[in-house]
């Protein structure tokens, strides 16, 4: 008796919208179409020659759906589609090949380089979570400071990782929204910028570090190099980045008295010196300082070599 029922309104309903342009309705065996769109095995509604669809509610609220262009097109109310399904409380995960943005120049004002990035970046606290579950009785998840009814996660299971939207909210406050519900947002798309922008900002402080080093070098290597013929040299760091143990490789010449290798911070302190007895040293640098340091070769009391090494 309900499957009549909501067969017949069905029909009453596509009737109303097919009136004025005398469109063929035909229902059978549990499929409804309209004009003379071919019956598909896989859906039970089938339109031909339709541009569309549009859907009022309340005041001023609408849905559109426009399959006349190219492509598909959705529009709503606020110009926003929320993938959110209301009588469950759930916002859905989207699955698409590829999500491309409109970012046309053109339809810009007011265009200005970043400049603060790295600032906004290390202000941002990156999390791990699990996305909570709606409450069984009502499907709604109830925050216990503030009585509005909040939307639980997507039905995503397994470690997520991402950003809490409050703390986003006091760092960047323009990449997060909230709607009426109160649901808070973050446009994840917009850090994007702000991150190339802080490699570009890091790269310049890498250069400039670069730099100082090569002077570094250049300044011990005037001063006290000793190894013309090359035979005494770092063959060697690894691993280099490294937190903790560190293997460092060296080439000596038969008439060598005595060798040390000496670890430097960019000031040109010393941090480590240890005695060269064997081709191969291992060192411990854990309890230094992170960052660039140099690894230098010393040979009879001159220095022959020197490398990088960083400290994670």
């Amino acid at each position: 008796m309900e499957k009549n029922n909501y067969r017949i309104a069905m029909i009453v309903l596509m009737l109303s919208f097919a009136v004025s342009s005398h469109a063929q309705i035909i229902y059978s065996d549990t499929r409804l179409k309209i004009n003379t769109e071919v019956e598909d095995n896989l859906y039970g509604l089938n339109i031909h020659k339709w541009q569309g669809m549009y859907w009022t509610c309340k005041t001023g609220n609408f849905f559109q759906l426009d399959v006349s262009p190219t492509n598909p097109r959705l529009a709503g109310t606020g110009d926003e589609i929320a993938f959110y399904n209301t009588e469950t409380g759930v916002y859905n995960s989207i699955k698409v090949a590829n999500v491309y943005n409109y970012s046309d120049a053109r339809a810009k004002n007011d265009i200005q380089t970043l400049s603060s990035g790295l600032n906004s970046i290390l202000n941002l606290r990156p999390v791990s979570f699990q996305w909570k579950s709606p409450d069984a009785e009502n499907n709604m998840l109830t925050d216990s400071s503030d009585s509005t009814s909040l939307a639980s996660g997507p039905k995503e299971e397994g470690l997520q990782y991402g950003f809490l939207a409050q703390e986003v909210e006091e760092v960047i406050p323009d990449i997060v929204k909230t709607d009426d519900s109160g649901h808070k947002m973050v446009n994840y798309t917009a850090i994007i910028p702000l991150l190339v922008q802080s490699v570009q900002e890091l790269k310049a402080i890498v250069d400039i570090q670069n730099q100082k080093i090569e002077q570094l070098m250049q300044s011990y290597q005037n001063k006290n190099l000793q190894n013309i013929d090359g035979r005494n040299k770092i063959v060697s760091c690894s691993p280099n980045p490294s937190s903790g143990e560190v293997m460092i490789k060296t080439s000596l010449a038969e008439d060598v008295k005595s060798a040390y290798i000496i670890i430097r911070n960019l000031s040109g302190n010393e941090e480590k010196r240890m005695l060269v007895s064997d081709s191969l040293l291992t060192t411990d640098i854990s309890n230094l300082d992170s960052g660039i340091h140099i690894v230098s070769l010393i040979v009879n009391g001159c220095l022959c070599d020197s490398s990088r090494l960083i400290k994670d």
